[in-house]
């Protein structure tokens, strides 16, 4: 009698053999959930000269914080990329029956399908259609097909300089989302919050003052949605905060793997719930922060600087400047 130990192999063979609806289901598995996600880009001018229509999105590297010098940024330290659009993007090269399996669960065909039978009025309609998929594709040496919803997940863009950020519609650059495949650009947009930004954006006397002003005012009048996000990473829910109360106003929120960003008011009252922390010997402390240098009230500058521009914005036509809102990450 043999007493060698079974060999056990990670590699499951006869998976082939197995019943479609069983395939089927374990493809499903591999299948993000339904809920707002998260995609975090490098937003970068591939035509050094500048041109139109050169901006071009990147995955992020993981080995910078921030191309604003956030020294905050825990995500991508800690978790190279959890983007949510590197969930199940794998299933579209896979094989033939994982991209069978994805391409019916986002029905892209139905609503290209949609969309040439006739255009403007598709694109009326579609940008009401938070379940409306755009496919695209990051070349490199590992290409990659990926999916996103333009109409409700968060897109982290980190700009490879602020001053890239212009009057028009950064999805028209980035070509996803754009209005010419039927959408209406980035509903919800977020930048990483730096408390350098605080210099930058409200003294006079600092260089990059005039270059900050300008992107943040072109944020608020010139991209698509309701609200600008600004994330801070050292903001943490208090252990004894109530995290939803019923009949209340329901919070916004983001996933990723994992993890969420969800949305913070900014009211004095709020360090009642929330809290500024910083690491210590591996575990997170509050932090005293001084008054009016942080993202709380940096959200309210912002908000008081869109009213302000208003004024002159609205003898040319303009509709009031988006929300402003602050967005705190957390495990769940």
């Amino acid at each position: 009698m043999s007493t060698s130990t079974p060999q056990y192999h990670n590699t499951f063979h006869r998976f082939i053999h197995l019943p479609w609806d069983i395939r089927e289901q374990i493809w499903k598995f591999a299948l993000r959930p339904s809920l707002p996600g998260v995609h975090i880009f490098k937003l970068y001018e591939a035509d050094h000269h500048g041109r139109h229509g050169s901006r071009r999105l990147a995955v992020p590297d993981s080995k910078e914080n921030s191309s604003i010098g956030n020294r905050n940024v825990h995500v991508t330290q800690t978790m190279a990329n959890p983007s949510t659009y590197l969930t199940d993007g794998g299933l579209w090269t896979a094989c033939k029956e994982s991209r069978h399996v994805i391409q019916r669960h986002f029905g892209l065909s139905k609503w290209r399908s949609l969309y040439d039978k006739d255009p403007e009025r598709f694109r009326y309609k579609a940008i009401q259609k938070l379940d409306m998929p755009a496919a695209g594709y990051l070349t490199g040496k590992d290409p990659y097909i990926f999916t996103v919803f333009p109409n409700r997940d968060l897109f982290i863009l980190r700009p490879q300089d602020i001053s890239m950020i212009e009057a028009g519609d950064l999805s028209w650059h980035t070509r996803i989302g754009a209005r010419w495949q039927g959408f209406d650009g980035f509903k919800e947009i977020a930048l990483e919050y730096n408390q350098d930004w605080e210099d930058f954006c409200f003294d006079m006397h600092c260089p990059p003052h005039t270059a900050y002003m300008k992107a943040l005012i072109t944020l608020g009048f010139h991209a698509v949605g309701d609200k600008l996000w600004f994330i801070d990473y050292t903001l943490r829910r208090r252990h004894e905060a109530v995290v939803e109360r019923s009949g209340g106003k329901k919070c916004a929120t983001f996933y990723l793997q994992g993890q969420r960003f969800v949305e913070v008011e900014c009211s004095p009252n709020s360090l009642k719930n929330w809290m500024y922390t910083e690491r210590v010997k591996g575990e997170y402390v509050e932090k005293v922060v001084s008054y009016g240098l942080n993202s709380m009230s940096f959200v309210r500058k912002v908000r008081c600087l869109f009213m302000d521009s208003f004024e002159g914005f609205e003898a040319l036509g303009y509709e009031l400047p988006r929300q402003v809102g602050l967005l705190a990450w957390e495990s769940f």
